[in-house]
């Protein structure tokens, strides 16, 4: 899942920048912390999801 952050990081930053034309000043320093929000926002779905039970079993 952490290399889905990865690969959804630089997808969201092409098609910002390269499609939509956002301006990135600071795009080395923008990408990191997209990846980072990512999977931060996905630990903690999985956080809230595992009193339930319903994690994936490659989460564990």
């Amino acid at each position: 899942m952490a290399g889905l952050s990865l690969l959804m990081g630089t997808l969201v930053m092409v098609g910002a920048v390269g499609v939509m034309g956002m301006d990135a000043a600071h795009l080395p320093l923008l990408w990191p912390y997209s990846v980072c929000a990512m999977d931060a926002i996905r630990e903690t779905d999985r956080f809230h999801l595992l009193p339930f039970g319903l994690t994936s079993r490659y989460d564990h």
